[in-house]
């Protein structure tokens, strides 16, 4: 594509990549994503679970600062348990979703060689 010539004015003709109708699907592959998933679903139920000991931090000092500052900590811990929690569940659905997928690709596949 090249930019319109400031003497030629109105549209550019673009050329767009044309398809051929056929997708190709390659369920092994789809089976090592799900496995990666899974995996990366355990990382961060770790991550989960590192961060519990921690849910309150206790003030260094009784000054306004330093309470505050504790306070907030604990409150971003919080918001990170909940975060991991809730990215943890996605990644469940989507390697659900996948698996789901795979087995209807592989369906189809069977049925058309039957």
């Amino acid at each position: 594509m090249t930019a319109p010539h400031w003497a030629e004015p109105g549209p550019t003709p673009v050329a767009l990549p044309e398809f051929r109708g056929v997708l190709k699907v390659d369920p092994e592959r789809i089976e090592g994503l799900v496995r990666e998933m899974r995996t990366l679903v355990d990382d961060v139920l770790a991550m989960e679970r590192s961060l519990s000991p921690v849910m309150l931090i206790e003030s260094p000092g009784s000054d306004p600062v330093s309470v505050n500052a504790a306070k907030q900590s604990s409150v971003m811990i919080g918001n990170a348990q909940a975060y991991l929690a809730q990215w943890r569940q996605d990644l469940i659905r989507a390697a659900e979703a996948l698996e789901q997928q795979a087995a209807g690709y592989v369906a189809v596949d069977r049925a058309a060689r039957a």
